[in-house]
């Protein structure tokens, strides 16, 4: 496996301008095709597998001929989740190629504070973090950091932890359809800000997200996303013990579950159904929390009985 790198002191060539032009001048990091740079598991002992491809950051393009495989070092006790990226460096003669390389991390699900993010003399392209598990020969689990985008449109990504690493400001990414912008905030910060949801995402019915005491056999919650507005059903059952309501039906917020990220409202909402002829009042969150804040007065919350939620609202 070698790579291939264009854009450090040296020449250029016409063949590797005419690809170089439309990527490098566009977009600080970038991935050629959906499988180029793509971190699998491999066979062995913590390994992955890097795809060989096409990519470039800061300037630079990079082609890799063939997948790379790296063994992960063990860790002690716990988790640890390290980096794989594209470590960029310019110095310190002629400066390149470029190199794939493991940052190690911590516990935390983060990209490591040892990512060096200095253009012109060392720079890390996010590829993908992998978690290792103590006592585990496999890698549980692998986030798909890498960005894609060309000709003038969005840039696109697959995982939210992308954010934390795009921070010029103006940049605009579609992270699985939900659309971001990093502007200017109070006090001379900058901060993201979600702008919209794009695409229609059909009908799509998922079963877990229940709080403790909410859920059951049969429940679920329906969502459908077109254009920035969601349409919402939950059905769930009370597995806890039975709630009192209060005379007036006005209960503290009642926590009944988590919706997935694309269903999640823009600000805050409100959703109203009931079961059997019991209303029910709910707040939705930004978060994704889903509360009970009203029951029909002189109600009980049952155990065993089903409960539906059903809401519009944009995302």
């Amino acid at each position: 496996m070698a790579i291939t790198s264009v854009g450090y002191d040296g020449t250029v060539d016409e063949a590797q301008w005419a690809s170089m032009v439309s990527k490098v001048g566009g977009y600080e990091y970038g991935i050629d095709k959906a499988g180029d740079f793509a971190v699998t598991q491999s066979a062995g002992t913590r390994m992955i597998s890097i795809a060989a491809g096409l990519a470039w950051g800061r300037g630079v393009m990079d082609i890799s001929d063939a997948a790379a495989v790296i063994q992960l070092d063990a860790v002690t006790t716990g988790a640890r989740y390290d980096l794989v990226a594209i470590r960029r460096s310019w110095g310190p003669a002629n400066g390149g190629p470029s190199e794939l390389v493991i940052i190690k991390g911590t516990s935390a699900k983060a990209i490591p504070a040892g990512r060096l993010a200095t253009p012109g003399i060392t720079d890390d392209q996010p590829i993908a973090l992998v978690r290792v598990q103590a006592g585990s020969a496999s890698i549980p689990e692998i986030i798909d950091l890498r960005v894609w985008g060309r000709n003038g449109g969005q840039l696109y990504a697959l995982h939210d932890m992308v954010r934390s690493y795009l921070t010029s400001l103006g940049t605009e990414v579609n992270i699985n359809g939900a659309l971001w912008q990093y502007v200017p905030a109070s006090n001379d910060t900058a901060a993201w800000q979600k702008y919209g949801q794009r695409g229609d995402t059909g009908i799509v019915t998922v079963t877990t997200g229940f709080a403790s005491g909410w859920g059951g056999s049969g429940a679920e919650i329906k969502y459908s996303v077109r254009d920035g507005l969601c349409q919402l059903y939950a059905k769930f059952y009370r597995t806890g013990g039975e709630l009192e309501v209060p005379v007036n039906g006005n209960i503290p917020n009642v926590h009944v579950l988590t919706l997935p990220v694309p269903a999640r409202p823009r600000m805050l909402s409100g959703g109203h159904s009931g079961a059997s002829g019991v209303g029910l009042a709910a707040a939705i969150g930004t978060t994704g929390n889903v509360d009970l804040t009203w029951v029909s007065p002189n109600e009980r919350i049952l155990k065993g009985r089903d409960y539906s939620i059903a809401a519009t609202y944009h995302v």
